[in-house]
């Protein structure tokens, strides 16, 4: 995570995080509750107890999934153009 983002999600308490990471993954169409056991899930926490450490690498995650999606679609329109 770059500096910037960093340096600004560690200015709040730990409910904005949690309430940041919602209002951010809403944009992707993710519910509320996926959200939630997604951020249980990869930090063994439950999800009150989740602050900057936890959320950062939900945040990561996300990222580095939407990456891998966004390649994959792109190298397979890229040997199909046919079917685009």
């Amino acid at each position: 995570m770059s500096t910037a983002t960093t340096e600004t999600f560690t200015n709040g308490s730990a409910a904005e995080y949690r309430e940041a990471l919602l209002r951010a993954a809403c944009h992707l169409a993710l519910e509320r509750d996926t959200v939630v056991r997604l951020t249980e899930a990869l930090s063994g926490r439950a999800w009150k107890d989740c602050g900057p450490d936890e959320l950062t690498t939900v945040v990561q995650y996300l990222r580095t999934a939407i990456r891998y999606a966004v390649a994959k679609q792109t190298h397979s329109l890229s040997e199909r153009p046919w079917e685009a």
